[in-house]
């Protein structure tokens, strides 16, 4: 048990890196003073707390509850990674970097963990 409970919390931090980096990454590519990369980078972290909202009481959640909000949930990530995208275009079409965007790939739970991670951060941010 201790052993599993070590390698489990060994994986959140890796994935906890994982996303710090790529956060990092996003926000050095960043503009300065730039509305609409603003507004770009606000709608993302605004899709990402509404995923988490969803992702973060799965686990509480009798087997009939996420069933009933599996869809929403699903379609709360497909909007984050259209947001994400979005976002990505946005910062090609204007020469800025997006290896932040190429580095955190197409896998769905890479996508959705960054976007817990991107909730994580505006929820200490908030304090």
């Amino acid at each position: 048990m201790e052993i599993s409970l070590i390698k489990k919390s060994t994986e959140m931090i890796t994935v906890a890196e994982r996303a710090d980096g790529i956060y990092k990454m996003l926000l050095e590519a960043a503009p300065i003073n730039d509305s609409k990369f603003d507004n770009h980078f606000n709608m993302l972290i605004s899709k990402a707390v509404d995923y988490s909202n969803y992702r973060s009481r799965w686990l509480g959640m009798s087997p009939i509850e996420q069933n009933n909000i599996e869809r929403y949930r699903t379609c709360s990530l497909d909007i984050f990674v259209d947001t994400k995208d979005d976002l990505g275009k946005y910062m090609l079409d204007h020469n800025m970097s997006i290896a932040w965007h190429i580095l955190l790939g197409v896998d769905r739970k890479n996508i959705g963990d960054l976007a817990y991670y991107l909730s994580y951060v505006q929820g200490i941010k908030a304090r």
